[in-house]
Protein backbone atom coordinates (compact mmCIF):
# COMPACT_ATOMS: atom_id res chain seq x y z
CA UNK A 1 0.00 0.00 0.00
CA UNK A 2 1.33 3.42 -0.84
CA UNK A 3 2.45 5.36 1.58
CA UNK A 4 2.54 9.33 2.01
CA UNK A 5 5.12 11.47 4.16
CA UNK A 6 6.85 14.49 4.99
CA UNK A 7 10.65 15.29 4.06
CA UNK A 8 12.81 17.01 6.59
CA UNK A 9 12.40 20.36 5.14
CA UNK A 10 8.47 20.41 4.95
CA UNK A 11 8.47 19.19 8.38
CA UNK A 12 10.53 22.58 9.33
CA UNK A 13 8.44 24.93 7.26
CA UNK A 14 5.16 23.61 9.25
CA UNK A 15 7.04 24.06 12.49
CA UNK A 16 8.66 27.32 11.67
CA UNK A 17 4.93 28.26 10.52
CA UNK A 18 3.24 27.17 13.43
CA UNK A 19 5.86 29.23 15.40
CA UNK A 20 4.94 32.31 13.60
CA UNK A 21 0.74 31.83 13.06
CA UNK A 22 1.01 31.21 17.62
CA UNK A 23 3.13 34.85 17.60
CA UNK A 24 -0.22 36.29 15.40
CA UNK A 25 -2.46 35.21 18.21
CA UNK A 26 -0.29 36.84 21.03
CA UNK A 27 -0.19 40.09 18.96
CA UNK A 28 -4.14 39.78 18.22
CA UNK A 29 -4.96 39.02 22.18
CA UNK A 30 -2.23 41.92 23.53
CA UNK A 31 -4.51 44.33 20.94
CA UNK A 32 -2.98 44.27 17.68
CA UNK A 33 -4.57 44.09 14.53
CA UNK A 34 -2.69 41.88 12.18
CA UNK A 35 -5.91 40.69 10.06
CA UNK A 36 -6.29 44.79 8.97
CA UNK A 37 -2.54 45.20 9.09
CA UNK A 38 -1.26 41.57 8.55
CA UNK A 39 1.94 39.97 9.05
CA UNK A 40 3.46 37.48 6.72
CA UNK A 41 3.39 34.05 8.73
CA UNK A 42 4.61 31.25 6.03
CA UNK A 43 8.14 30.14 6.89
CA UNK A 44 10.19 28.54 3.86
CA UNK A 45 12.82 26.95 6.30
CA UNK A 46 13.37 27.04 9.93
CA UNK A 47 14.45 30.04 11.71
CA UNK A 48 12.55 32.66 9.34
CA UNK A 49 10.11 33.21 12.38
CA UNK A 50 12.66 35.14 14.12
CA UNK A 51 11.48 38.36 12.03
CA UNK A 52 8.03 37.86 13.05
CA UNK A 53 8.77 37.31 16.43
CA UNK A 54 10.64 40.70 16.34
CA UNK A 55 7.80 42.70 14.47
CA UNK A 56 5.33 41.67 17.18
CA UNK A 57 7.55 42.84 19.74
CA UNK A 58 7.09 45.97 17.39
CA UNK A 59 3.52 45.66 17.03
CA UNK A 60 2.70 44.91 20.57
CA UNK A 61 5.76 47.30 22.70
CA UNK A 62 6.78 49.64 19.88
CA UNK A 63 9.78 50.10 18.61
CA UNK A 64 12.50 48.00 19.53
CA UNK A 65 16.11 47.99 19.36
CA UNK A 66 17.62 44.85 18.28
CA UNK A 67 21.31 44.41 18.24
CA UNK A 68 22.65 40.87 16.65
CA UNK A 69 26.13 39.44 17.07
CA UNK A 70 27.56 36.12 16.42
CA UNK A 71 31.08 34.91 18.24
CA UNK A 72 34.01 32.58 16.95
CA UNK A 73 31.73 29.62 17.64
CA UNK A 74 28.94 30.49 15.68
CA UNK A 75 27.04 30.94 18.33
CA UNK A 76 24.35 34.11 17.94
CA UNK A 77 23.48 36.70 20.22
CA UNK A 78 20.49 39.03 20.19
CA UNK A 79 19.93 41.80 22.70
CA UNK A 80 16.72 43.92 22.51
CA UNK A 81 15.75 46.82 24.24
CA UNK A 82 12.08 46.99 24.65
CA UNK A 83 10.07 49.91 25.63
CA UNK A 84 7.25 49.77 28.50
CA UNK A 85 6.48 53.06 29.50
CA UNK A 86 3.74 51.62 31.96
CA UNK A 87 6.53 50.94 34.13
CA UNK A 88 6.82 54.44 35.20
CA UNK A 89 2.69 54.44 36.06
CA UNK A 90 3.28 51.43 38.19
CA UNK A 91 5.90 53.20 40.07
CA UNK A 92 4.00 56.11 40.68
CA UNK A 93 1.75 53.80 42.04
CA UNK A 94 3.34 51.48 44.07
CA UNK A 95 6.09 52.80 47.57
CA UNK A 96 9.76 51.83 46.10
CA UNK A 97 9.73 48.45 48.22
CA UNK A 98 7.06 47.11 46.54
CA UNK A 99 8.25 48.59 42.70
CA UNK A 100 11.60 46.32 43.90
CA UNK A 101 9.90 43.63 44.20
CA UNK A 102 8.05 43.61 41.28
CA UNK A 103 11.15 44.33 39.31
CA UNK A 104 12.48 41.39 40.55
CA UNK A 105 9.46 39.40 40.25
CA UNK A 106 9.35 40.68 36.26
CA UNK A 107 13.39 40.07 35.89
CA UNK A 108 12.91 36.45 37.08
CA UNK A 109 10.15 36.29 34.54
CA UNK A 110 12.59 36.99 31.90
CA UNK A 111 14.53 34.31 32.55
CA UNK A 112 13.39 31.46 29.82
CA UNK A 113 14.54 28.72 28.54
CA UNK A 114 12.99 26.87 24.94
CA UNK A 115 11.54 23.81 26.50
CA UNK A 116 12.17 21.84 23.18
CA UNK A 117 15.42 23.64 21.88
CA UNK A 118 19.13 25.48 22.32
CA UNK A 119 17.08 29.02 22.48
CA UNK A 120 17.25 30.95 25.90
CA UNK A 121 15.96 34.06 27.13
CA UNK A 122 17.39 36.50 30.02
CA UNK A 123 17.38 39.72 30.86
CA UNK A 124 16.92 42.66 33.29
CA UNK A 125 14.70 45.84 33.84
CA UNK A 126 16.25 49.43 33.39
CA UNK A 127 13.60 52.60 34.52
CA UNK A 128 10.71 51.83 31.79
CA UNK A 129 12.64 49.58 29.79
CA UNK A 130 13.23 45.84 29.20
CA UNK A 131 16.68 44.33 28.38
CA UNK A 132 16.62 41.01 27.27
CA UNK A 133 19.41 38.92 25.57
CA UNK A 134 18.34 35.89 23.26
CA UNK A 135 21.31 33.38 22.81
CA UNK A 136 21.14 30.63 20.29
CA UNK A 137 19.61 30.40 16.86
CA UNK A 138 17.48 27.37 17.25
CA UNK A 139 14.19 27.89 18.85
CA UNK A 140 10.71 28.70 19.46
CA UNK A 141 9.91 32.16 19.25
CA UNK A 142 6.35 31.93 20.26
CA UNK A 143 7.10 30.73 24.03
CA UNK A 144 9.24 34.11 24.44
CA UNK A 145 7.22 36.42 23.30
CA UNK A 146 4.26 35.42 25.45
CA UNK A 147 6.88 35.11 28.48
CA UNK A 148 7.40 39.21 27.64
CA UNK A 149 3.36 40.00 27.20
CA UNK A 150 2.89 38.05 30.26
CA UNK A 151 5.06 40.82 32.27
CA UNK A 152 3.59 43.53 30.07
CA UNK A 153 -0.02 41.99 31.00
CA UNK A 154 0.49 42.38 34.89
CA UNK A 155 1.81 45.71 35.19
CA UNK A 156 -1.37 46.65 33.07
CA UNK A 157 -3.15 44.34 35.67
CA UNK A 158 -1.32 45.71 38.87
CA UNK A 159 -2.03 49.27 37.22
CA UNK A 160 -5.78 48.93 37.16
CA UNK A 161 -5.88 47.44 39.98
CA UNK A 162 -3.96 50.12 42.20
CA UNK A 163 -6.10 52.58 40.33
CA UNK A 164 -8.95 50.84 41.66
CA UNK A 165 -8.31 50.61 45.25
CA UNK A 166 -7.55 54.45 45.24
CA UNK A 167 -10.57 55.48 43.62
CA UNK A 168 -12.17 52.76 46.17
CA UNK A 169 -10.48 54.29 49.30
CA UNK A 170 -11.16 58.19 47.67
CA UNK A 171 -15.08 56.67 47.70
CA UNK A 172 -14.90 55.68 50.98
CA UNK A 173 -13.31 58.99 52.47
CA UNK A 174 -15.83 61.08 50.63
CA UNK A 175 -18.81 59.30 52.37
CA UNK A 176 -16.72 59.13 55.89
CA UNK A 177 -16.11 62.91 55.73
CA UNK A 178 -20.01 63.74 54.35
CA UNK A 179 -21.01 62.53 57.69
CA UNK A 180 -18.14 64.11 59.52
CA UNK A 181 -19.07 67.49 57.84
CA UNK A 182 -22.47 67.34 58.38
CA UNK A 183 -22.82 65.66 61.91
CA UNK A 184 -19.22 66.15 62.94
CA UNK A 185 -19.16 63.23 64.18
CA UNK A 186 -17.01 59.94 62.82
CA UNK A 187 -18.51 56.82 61.72
CA UNK A 188 -16.63 53.66 62.77
CA UNK A 189 -15.72 52.15 59.37
CA UNK A 190 -12.21 51.81 57.22
CA UNK A 191 -11.89 53.56 54.15
CA UNK A 192 -10.46 50.14 53.30
CA UNK A 193 -13.49 47.88 53.40
CA UNK A 194 -16.17 47.82 50.70
CA UNK A 195 -18.09 50.94 49.92
CA UNK A 196 -21.57 49.18 50.90
CA UNK A 197 -19.95 47.87 54.09
CA UNK A 198 -18.99 51.47 55.20
CA UNK A 199 -22.52 53.35 54.72
CA UNK A 200 -23.66 50.29 56.07
CA UNK A 201 -21.86 50.96 59.47
CA UNK A 202 -22.61 54.77 58.77
CA UNK A 203 -26.08 53.73 58.75
CA UNK A 204 -25.63 52.29 62.29
CA UNK A 205 -24.01 55.55 63.35
CA UNK A 206 -26.86 57.19 62.06
CA UNK A 207 -29.34 54.49 64.02
CA UNK A 208 -31.07 54.81 60.63
CA UNK A 209 -32.43 51.01 59.78
CA UNK A 210 -31.21 50.45 55.96
CA UNK A 211 -30.20 46.21 55.42
CA UNK A 212 -26.67 45.38 53.95
CA UNK A 213 -28.17 44.05 51.43
CA UNK A 214 -30.68 46.96 50.09
CA UNK A 215 -27.27 49.11 49.81
CA UNK A 216 -25.57 46.51 47.78
CA UNK A 217 -27.83 46.92 45.15
CA UNK A 218 -27.05 50.26 45.35
CA UNK A 219 -24.84 52.45 42.79
CA UNK A 220 -21.97 54.99 44.16
CA UNK A 221 -24.14 57.72 43.42
CA UNK A 222 -27.32 56.63 44.93
CA UNK A 223 -25.38 55.76 47.77
CA UNK A 224 -24.36 59.62 48.12
CA UNK A 225 -28.19 60.42 47.70
CA UNK A 226 -29.42 58.16 49.91
CA UNK A 227 -26.49 59.04 52.43
CA UNK A 228 -27.73 63.00 51.79
CA UNK A 229 -31.27 61.69 52.45
CA UNK A 230 -30.50 60.13 56.14
CA UNK A 231 -28.44 62.96 57.03
CA UNK A 232 -31.14 65.25 56.26
CA UNK A 233 -33.58 63.23 58.70
CA UNK A 234 -31.00 63.06 61.40
CA UNK A 235 -30.88 66.83 61.44
CA UNK A 236 -34.05 67.55 61.38
CA UNK A 237 -34.64 64.94 64.31
CA UNK A 238 -31.70 66.92 66.27
CA UNK A 239 -33.53 69.82 65.16
CA UNK A 240 -37.03 68.99 66.36
CA UNK A 241 -34.96 67.42 69.61
CA UNK A 242 -33.74 71.19 70.56
CA UNK A 243 -36.36 72.93 70.65
CA UNK A 244 -38.19 70.79 72.89
CA UNK A 245 -35.67 71.06 75.01
CA UNK A 246 -35.87 74.74 74.71
CA UNK A 247 -39.71 74.68 75.04
CA UNK A 248 -39.36 72.59 77.97
CA UNK A 249 -37.07 74.96 79.44
CA UNK A 250 -38.99 77.84 78.74
CA UNK A 251 -41.80 76.54 80.32
CA UNK A 252 -40.30 75.86 83.82
CA UNK A 253 -38.58 79.14 83.51
CA UNK A 254 -42.36 80.56 83.69
CA UNK A 255 -44.11 78.46 86.03
CA UNK A 256 -40.76 79.76 88.57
Amino acid sequence: MEQSYFCNEQIYQMQATYDAIIMLKIVHDAGGDPKNDPIHFFCYEWGEQASIFYEALNRIFGECQNTWSQNEYYEETNRIRIPLPQLKELYALVTSMEAKTYIKKFEKMLSKCCDQFEMEMKGFIEDDQLYVTISGSYGVYSSLLKQLVAIRSEVLYLIRERKRRILHRLRNIVLLKTVFDRLGTTAAASVEEDSSLVLSRIMEHCSFDYSLEAIRSLSYDDMLKLLEHVLDQVEHKKIKRVKRHESIYSDCCKER
